[in-house]
Parts: structure tokens; C-alpha cells; sequence
């Protein structure tokens, strides 16, 4: 006896997320906030992954939850966002070191 298998689509509708205002940490790109129908950002001490949509709780704009989950979750995602903050880093002390250097002359 043959079996038929139907499979329906499953519609996926992601929770819409906002970026954290007035941020300069860099883990905030893979994390959002989810949006009040006001549009305003619904502050209720967590945060919402972008990539696997877990929410993660953030006190006082403390952001080690947020790097804790990457790295644990997302390796691949942590070790770029590492990398590129490395090459950051080294961008501005270079800078700082040639305009230490040009105004000590």
C-alpha cells in the first residue's frame, strides 16, 4: 500500500526587531529589541537574537549575555565579530600612535 505524504508550507513570521538606540557595542548588530506597536523598543530586560531568535536577558546595557550566547551559539558569528574588533582596535592605536608621534615633532 503507498503512502502520499502532503507538505503544507509553515509560514514563518519573525517577531520584528529593532536596533538598541545609542549603542556603540558591537554585539548589538546580531541582537534586537522588539518593537512596540508605537514603534518605540518594548524594554523588558532582553534582548532577541537575530540569527536564532532566542531571547537573552540584558541588565542595565550589559552586553556579557549577549557575547556569551554568540560564542556558545555562534562561533562563527563570535569569531568574526572578535576578529574585526581586534582589526579595530589596531586601526586606532595606529592612528593615535602617527598623530602622538607627528605632534611631538
Amino acid at each position: 500500500m503507498a503512502t502520499t505524504e502532503s507538505h503544507q508550507a509553515v509560514t514563518f513570521n519573525p517577531v520584528e526587531l529593532i536596533a538598541k538606540p545609542n549603542t556603540k557595542a558591537q554585539v548589538w548588530d546580531y541582537f534586537g529589541l522588539k518593537k512596540a506597536d508605537n514603534g518605540s523598543t518594548i524594554d523588558n530586560g532582553s534582548a532577541i537574537c537575530r540569527v536564532c531568535h532566542k531571547k537573552v536577558i540584558v541588565r542595565q546595557g550589559n552586553t556579557s549575555n549577549l557575547t556569551g550566547h554568540l560564542q556558545a551559539k555562534h562561533p562563527k558569528l563570535y569569531n568574526q565579530m572578535k576578529n574585526a574588533l581586534t582589526s579595530q582596535k589596531a586601526a586606532n592605536d595606529l592612528a593615535n600612535d602617527q598623530t602622538t608621534s607627528s605632534s611631538c615633532s
